[in-house]
């Protein structure tokens, strides 16, 4: 796409999803959004899978775990727990406001993008989603460029299952990414590398939009002499090589007592080859 052509189409759907945040969604229209997202990946699961089997070759069984489960699990727990979530919430009154009730009322914040990685690049994507949806926002959603099969696959369920007011993919990569962050979001969502990480918290901060950030980090494991060291390795070695270490918290390195260096190191080396 042309950038002058992609720039158009940037404007016009944020145009349409600020003024569909003039209204509150209702608790019933959310888990509506909710539902069609859920019965979809429980409907496309061999989709997902032959996508990101196309992309990077990750194990089915993987897949089920780290990818579709989560989103399953985390769907079902919004849908149960949304109502209660939404309820406006009695705060106790202080003796200057003693004549008054008083409430907390959780409303939604507007426009959100979402930037998505390509490690886990379905979950990661659709995990968000659910929490911008159950929050009520409209969304931006940008899947990674370099997984492009789960792209597609996710641009075409959320043009089966939603209007641009409510959800809109914008694939590509840095240029795509560099467009968007000229908008004047309501709240940016990114996980990723710091260096990228950087950028978009530069650019949200020229509009003082708030961010979260999810960025890759060191994550030690530490052994002592009285754990117990055939489960350490047992579950350090997963942890480490599920989705072969490409995970923000995968361990690192792992701090052992002398004491049970050599006893670790080879219990470790066994499941590392039972894996």
């Amino acid at each position: 796409m042309e950038a002058s052509d992609l720039k158009q189409k940037i404007d016009s759907v944020f145009q349409v999803q600020v003024d569909a945040n003039e209204t509150i969604r209702p608790l019933e229209y959310r888990k509506e959004l909710i539902q069609k997202v859920l019965n979809w990946i429980l409907e496309n699961e061999s989709k997902i899978k032959d996508s990101i089997n196309q992309d990077f070759k990750k194990p089915e069984i993987e897949i089920e775990l780290t990818e579709i489960w989560f989103c399953i699990k985390e769907a079902r727990y919004i849908l149960r727990n949304l109502r209660r979530w939404m309820k406006k919430e009695s705060v106790s009154k202080t003796l200057a406001l003693i004549s008054t009730r008083s409430y907390i009322i959780r409303e939604p914040k507007g426009v959100v993008l979402i930037i998505a990685p390509w490690n886990y690049p379905f979950q990661l994507t659709i995990m968000p989603l659910l929490a911008a949806i159950a929050s009520g926002n409209s969304v931006f959603l940008k899947p990674s460029e370099k997984t492009p099969n789960v792209s597609s696959l996710i641009n075409e369920m959320v043009l089966g299952l939603f209007d641009l007011k409510d959800v809109a993919v914008f694939e590509g990569g840095e240029q795509t990414v560099s467009m968007l962050l000229e908008k004047r979001f309501n709240h940016i969502l990114y996980t990723g590398g710091t260096a990228v990480g950087q950028i978009v918290m530069e650019k949200a901060s020229k509009h003082l939009t708030p961010v979260t950030l999810e960025l890759g980090g060191k994550c030690p494991a530490l052994v002592d002499s009285s754990a117990n060291i055939k489960e350490a390795a047992k579950k350090i070695a997963y942890f480490k090589f599920m989705n072969a270490g490409q995970t923000c918290v995968a361990p690192d390195y792992v701090l052992v007592d002398e004491k049970i260096e050599n006893e670790f190191t080879n219990e470790i080396k066994k499941y590392v080859e039972s894996m």
